[in-house]
């Protein structure tokens, strides 16, 4: 396969045989690499091939995501794949690895997450919520981390950021 664009050390850009577009994610895949070389199949772990506007939607968030978090995520979406009894939607590829980067980049920061919607979760997604907690055991075992203690400051500028406010009405509703 001839590489198209270098992301970082470990996402590239291809062609499969039909000239499709596919990006390929490996541990150092582009090392010493430019465009146009030839050879990395030895290196390739993972291989995606999205359609349309998944794919570019894809091709800018591997860019900014983390190697091991695309591998995960594609753990993840596999195992929702075989489990869940809906139909998954391309899409997915986006927006859940686009949700555990971020996820875990607040866990990191100390932000802390708001509950009250669990419930409502629980009662109407069902089956989302149970497969969704079989996805949190595998994120804790992949992403070990303990939260940083978010301070004071920080923790009510979130609190009040994360409020509608409207001209006139004091801080807090």
């Amino acid at each position: 396969m001839i590489i198209k664009q270098i992301y970082n050390n470990n996402v590239i850009l291809s062609e499969n045989e039909a000239g499709d577009e596919i990006i390929l994610v490996g541990r150092g895949i582009a090392f010493g690499m430019t465009p146009g070389s030839k050879g990395v199949e030895g290196r390739i772990e993972k291989k995606f091939e999205l359609q349309d506007d998944v794919g570019q939607k894809f091709k800018t968030l591997v860019q900014d995501v983390p190697y091991k978090t695309i591998l995960v995520s594609e753990e993840i979406i596999d195992y929702i794949k075989t489990q869940s009894t809906k139909r998954i939607n391309d899409s997915i590829y986006v927006t859940l690895t686009d949700h555990i980067a971020n996820m875990i980049e607040r866990i990191k920061m100390g932000i802390v997450f708001d509950p009250t919607l669990l419930l409502n979760v629980k009662s109407l997604y069902k089956e989302e919520y149970r497969l969704g907690l079989k996805v949190t055991e595998l994120l804790r075992q992949k992403f070990p981390m303990t939260r940083k203690p978010m301070t004071r400051k920080a923790m009510t500028r979130r609190k009040a950021g994360s409020r509608p406010w409207k001209a006139g009405q004091p801080a807090g509703w």
